[in-house]
């Protein structure tokens, strides 16, 4: 029960985080709104709900100057922190179903065959084809990318040794010719 139940108390955590900064939002507009147009405080808290939401039926015209400069920056700032509070709780389901993810293939039983098909080279499988092919399985990278990374390493290691000693950095720093480029 530990895991899955960590992942849902996580993704509730955040959800009620950004539930709770959109309602205090729309207090303190609804509050302040009140008070520049002398409303209810209903009608103050329904005004920015309309607002953030964008919703804007257009039965609570404000008639004030200060209180339209303040809905034109209420609007933005809400909006805003709407969107953020979507994508907010949109990543936290993403995270919750990658520990979900990571967590079932840490239980899983690795078969003989899944490990042949992380070997590269065919000398068997070491740390670095062992922690990229589960980095592939868990989604966190694509074939190609760590194909890229690889052809990145074999290019900086001159001597072939699979390694990048003070050989290939001594070569790694006559061959740069400037911010993030290599020649």
């Amino acid at each position: 029960m530990g895991g899955w139940f960590r992942c849902l108390q996580m993704l509730v955590r955040k959800k009620i985080f950004f539930l709770g900064v959109i309602l205090a939002l729309q207090m303190v507009g609804g509050l302040l709104v009140c008070g520049l147009e002398g409303w209810p405080f209903v009608k103050g808290i329904y005004w920015a709900f309309q607002t953030t939401f964008t919703i804007g039926y257009g039965d609570c015209a404000l008639t004030g100057a200060n209180s339209r400069v303040f809905a034109a920056l209420y609007a933005l700032l809400s909006v805003g922190a709407l969107g953020g509070a979507f994508a907010g709780i949109s990543g936290a389901k993403k995270e919750a179903e990658a520990e979900k993810h990571f967590r079932k293939l840490m239980r899983q039983e690795l078969d003989p065959a899944m490990i042949a098909r992380l070997d590269r080279d065919g000398d068997g499988v070491d740390r670095a084809e062992f922690v990229l092919g589960m980095l592939v399985a868990m989604d966190c990278v694509s074939e190609r990318e760590c194909a890229a990374l690889l052809d990145r390493f074999d290019k900086l290691d001159a001597d072939g040794s699979g390694r990048l000693d003070s050989e290939d950095l001594r070569g790694l720093a006559n061959a740069y010719t400037g911010p993030g480029r290599l020649s």
